[in-house]
């Protein structure tokens, strides 16, 4: 069916609903080529930036590295630098912002952090946490000097010396990914891709270097030479072996293999760590299956057993076999070396969070999380503690969350799809045990997968038959304007139902509401010249409004249109920078919209679509959520950000 046919059908659809919907659709369209369009602005000096008053979660961990005396373990991650010990409980945040490399200094005095956010590497005293030094200077590696007086800093194969005495900064002109010092700390073991280099600082000059198919890291130089990890791969041989390179000549002068692989069977290791006696040693091995999730091997040197756990990270602790393994999840473990056996162990909670909810008290917020990482939580911020208060392991995707009225149950909702077939889920949650309740699964064919709407206790359910545009919602029967529906919302009260409904070809789109309990239309919008949508329809805090977010021939990226439940009549439309659809979340008496953008969070007068002044710098946001005077924002680095918004300014009327 063409496009003009469906508008045809369409209109004559609409024509037979009601008598007056043709005359509603005209003033719609006049009303949109009046209406004012405010596109988010960039953000100065002098825009006002909402206070945050919470962070929770410690987001995706970038480097680990124990204390010398194993006491303390440091953990460097997306939302900032943290101190833990020995059991892995939090002891103290030492850096608000990410931070991705950070080492303890020898004698432990000082601790170096970098950001490559802003380029910026930081000393400070280990005591005070008070800053002893700070350069521009970018690094994903950081080695400190055997008397401390040094940082080898490593960024994109560019290897640089900070003299942190002298203030300098001295570019090595060689590449490297992995540096070691000597004992003496006068020379400097560099490694790349199939390169092995020595430096000498007391001259000034590269002692030399070799080229040598299958050399990777460098791992430690000590009596008995460096020591690199080597791997060859060909037709015939697969292996990964220690190599020992005599420091005075760079050739090789021994090798112990500990992998063999069969030809064909392409793998890679990296990040191998020694732990400090030197008898065992961790490394991480990636595509093996290709596509397969990193796996933490731990070697044991003297008998060449080895276990394998999940992780891409590892720090040994001091004087002791134990080995600290931070998961693709975010998770942090200790285990015995020499047996595998988990030690202690921190909660995953830093894989990325797909939505948040606040309980009704205001005390409690929940979050899901998706990929690797399908959990529910919630977080006792009344206690003003880290760790979450629950965790309900879910058998697919949270992409929501939301609470009951009286706070005693939490409801998930989740999309899985595999071998053509979509699996949606809608399950209950004891909010205090986290026990099941409840769980309601649709399984279809993905082009084939009907609406499907419940209402705030799971009591009720609306869903079309795929291919008509009929809902059925007990014993009634709702027949959408439009031919193909595409999402169905029950109203916070559960009192109306909004529907959006299509034509074939994107082009338009119909938003309706009903009465639940009679199943009488209320109103209807009708928005035409789309481009692209999101394919749901969403209502505000006190049911008045109802909003979608689409692309249309007028506007080219994503817009809000937002409209008032009882006339159908738009309200106010709100452009956004970004080709996806925007994320959202109304204030409590709906006067004020918070809408995610690409840099920014941006907040809308729902009366007039106009900009408040206010603007909060964030990126990747993947949920909103507001309750009274806090905004709750859930970011995809795996932290939820908790902002102070009762001091906004609106627009002047």
């Amino acid at each position: 069916m063409g496009t003009g046919a469906v508008k045809i059908r369409l209109l004559k659809l609409v024509k037979t609903v009601s008598p007056y919907l043709y005359l509603c659709g005209f003033v719609l369209g006049l009303l949109y080529s009046l209406i004012l369009k405010f596109p988010a602005f960039a953000q100065d000096e002098d825009t006002p930036i909402p206070p945050e008053v919470m962070l929770v979660g410690r987001g995706i961990i970038h480097a680990l590295d124990w204390h010398p005396e194993g006491n303390q373990l440091a953990v460097a991650s997306a939302a900032g630098a943290w101190l833990l010990d020995a059991d892995l409980n939090v002891t103290e945040r030492i850096a608000g912002r990410e931070m991705n490399a950070l080492a303890w200094s020898p004698d432990g005095t000082q601790i170096a952090l970098s950001s490559m956010g802003d380029c910026r590497l930081l000393v400070r005293d280990a005591a005070s946490n008070e800053r002893s030094f700070s350069q521009s200077v970018c690094g994903e590696r950081l080695i400190w000097s055997p008397d401390g007086s040094q940082l080898v800093v490593i960024q994109d194969r560019t290897v640089q010396v900070v003299d942190l005495q002298a203030d300098t900064v001295t570019v090595l002109p060689l590449p490297g990914q992995v540096a070691v010092w000597s004992a003496d700390g006068q020379r400097l073991a560099i490694s790349a891709t199939d390169s092995l280099f020595a430096w000498n600082f007391g001259t000034d000059q590269l002692e030399w270097a070799r080229i040598v198919p299958g050399y990777s890291d460098v791992l430690r130089w000590s009596d008995d030479g460096i020591i690199v990890l080597c791997n060859e791969l060909s037709e015939a041989r697969n292996l990964s072996s220690l190599c020992q390179i005599d420091p005075e000549t760079g050739e090789e002068a021994a090798r112990q293999t500990f992998i063999f692989r069969h030809p064909g069977e392409r793998s890679e290791i990296r990040d191998m760590h020694f732990n400090p006696s030197g008898d065992h040693f961790s490394f991480v091995v990636t595509n093996q299956p290709e596509g397969a999730l990193p796996n933490m091997h731990i070697y044991h040197t003297s008998d060449h057993q080895s276990f394998i756990t999940p992780g891409n990270l590892a720090a040994w602790k001091s004087d002791s076999e134990i080995v600290t393994v931070a998961t693709e999840h975010g998770a942090l473990m200790n285990l015995d070396a020499a047996s595998g056996d988990i030690l202690q162990e921190n909660v995953p909670f830093t894989g990325p969070v797909s939505s948040v909810a606040w309980s009704p008290n205001g005390a409690t917020l929940a979050s899901t999380g998706y990929g690797e990482a399908q959990y529910a939580r919630t977080w006792n911020l009344v206690a003003d503690t880290l760790e979450p208060a629950l965790i309900i392991p879910l058998d697919q995707p949270g992409q929501w969350i939301r609470w009951t009225q009286d706070g005693d149950t939490l409801i998930t909702e989740g999309l899985f799809i595999r071998d053509g077939l979509g699996t949606s889920a809608v399950a209950s949650w004891s909010s205090e045990t986290g026990s099941p309740l409840d769980t309601a699964k649709t399984v279809a064919p993905v082009d084939e997968a009907p609406a499907i709407g419940w209402n705030s206790d799971l009591t009720r359910q609306a869903a079309n038959t795929p291919g008509d545009n009929i809902i059925t919602l007990d014993d009634l029967e709702l027949v959408t304007a439009g031919p193909i529906v595409k999402a169905i919302q029950w109203s916070p009260d559960d009192a109306y139902l909004a529907t959006l409904s299509a034509s074939e070809e994107p082009d338009l789109l119909v938003i309706e509401v009903w009465s639940s309990e009679s199943g009488k239309r209320i109103s209807t919008a009708v928005l035409s010249g789309v481009k692209e949508y999101y394919p749901a329809v969403f209502w505000s805090n006190t049911g008045a409004l109802v909003h979608i977010a689409a692309r249309t021939q007028a506007q080219d990226t994503y817009s809000i249109y937002a409209y008032t439940v009882e006339s159908g009549l738009p309200r106010f439309q709100y452009v956004t920078p970004q080709y996806y659809w925007p994320k959202y979340a109304y204030s409590d008496d709906d006067r004020t919209l918070a809408i995610e953008t690409l840099t920014a969070i941006v907040f809308v007068d729902t009366q007039t679509g106009q900009p408040y002044a206010d603007q909060i710098p964030a990126g990747y946001i993947n949920w909103l959520d507001w309750h009274g005077d806090q905004l709750a924002g859930a970011s995809a680095n795996g932290t939820i950000h908790i902002w102070d918004v009762s001091d906004l300014h609106p627009p002047a009327a």
